[in-house]
């Protein structure tokens, strides 16, 4: 484990647009009261974007093409939502709200808007439709995870009830999953820049495997439920964390690090999240897709799609 690429020095500058993806649903507005109270906490504004699609392709002569009247009036209902819920917002929030109808496939387009507003984070809910809904995060949620480059936090809606709009969560401590590579480290920074705008802690939680033959125990090994860990690999894993911490507390943050020797990393660190007072937990992706990744998954897909509490995601543009 060597010393993290990512640098922390320097000022991390104070968000300047949250944009929150919309379809028109209750689940979807539960992402609202996140991003209304991380937006009135920095002084920010919120930018909501619905993806308008063409509707009722129909057969002229040999070609499949949209109903073009039918067409304007769905667009017309869409943009008359986002007009309505901006109301809404002002009557419960002094955080500057506006609105935008968006074109194309919904994760290029999010993305797209994402980069022309030089967006610091995207908010939204991980429901979905259609036939894998339930299956991962929402065909919608999951494309715009594995697309966008911009950090996002991902909120499961409370219950079938429409979203408290005057509710702000408040973000008390991240946990922030790392397992030596460089693209765990990745997470530190938006991480880091989430939790100063809310004033709150980070664990650094590292996940070992034990040694499980017994009877191969050498020298300076310790006993540990589930097997034998060599000394010198949790001294190197406490190291490897305090080095990040140490770069971390640099900005005046309070940091506390977390070697557990033992477990399947995705399910230890949710049961880890889950005993702390279900915090936010933080983690890089690299935005692979693919029956691959459909059959093996991997520790950051586990736990996006099992948290029930919110889950930082950060794709960076080189990752893939």
């Amino acid at each position: 484990m060597r010393a993290p690429p990512v640098t922390l020095s320097g000022e991390f500058n104070m968000y300047s647009t949250i944009i929150v993806p919309l379809d028109g649903s209750p689940a979807a507005e539960h992402a609202l009261p996140w991003a209304l109270s991380i937006a009135q906490q920095e002084g920010t504004s919120l930018h909501l974007v619905r993806v308008h699609q063409l509707q009722m392709p129909i057969m002229v002569g040999t070609e499949m093409t949209a109903d073009v009247a039918v067409d304007e009036v769905i667009r017309h209902q869409e943009m008359e939502y986002l007009t309505e819920l901006t109301a809404r917002l002002a009557k419960v929030s002094t955080v500057p709200v506006h609105a935008s109808l968006l074109e194309g496939s919904v994760a290029e387009a999010i993305h797209e808007r994402a980069q022309l507003d030089k967006a610091d984070l995207i908010v939204l809910t991980t429901h979905g439709r259609g036939a894998f809904a339930s299956f991962w995060l929402g065909s919608a949620a999951d494309a715009i995870v594995r697309r966008a480059t911009t950090p996002t936090l991902l909120v499961r809606p409370t219950g079938e009830h429409a979203a408290d709009l005057t509710a702000r969560p408040f973000l008390k401590r991240l946990v922030i999953p790392l397992d030596g590579s460089d693209l765990a480290e990745r997470i530190v920074g938006p991480a880091l820049k989430l939790g100063m705008a809310c004033g709150a802690d980070y664990d650094l939680v590292m996940v070992l495997e034990a040694v499980p033959n017994i009877e191969a125990i050498a020298a300076r090994k310790v006993k540990i439920p589930g097997g034998w860990m060599p000394e010198a690999t949790l001294a190197k894993a406490e190291a490897y964390l305090e080095h990040i911490a140490h770069k971390m507390r640099g900005h005046s943050v309070i940091v506390h690090q977390k070697v557990i020797p033992h477990g399947a990393a995705a399910s230890t660190i949710l049961e880890y999240a889950k005993t702390h007072g279900n915090p936010v937990i933080a983690l890089a992706t690299h935005g692979r897709s693919g029956l691959r990744k459909l059959l093996l998954g991997s520790t950051a897909d586990k736990i996006i799609r099992a948290a029930a509490m919110p889950v930082l995601v950060y794709h960076p543009a080189d990752a893939d």
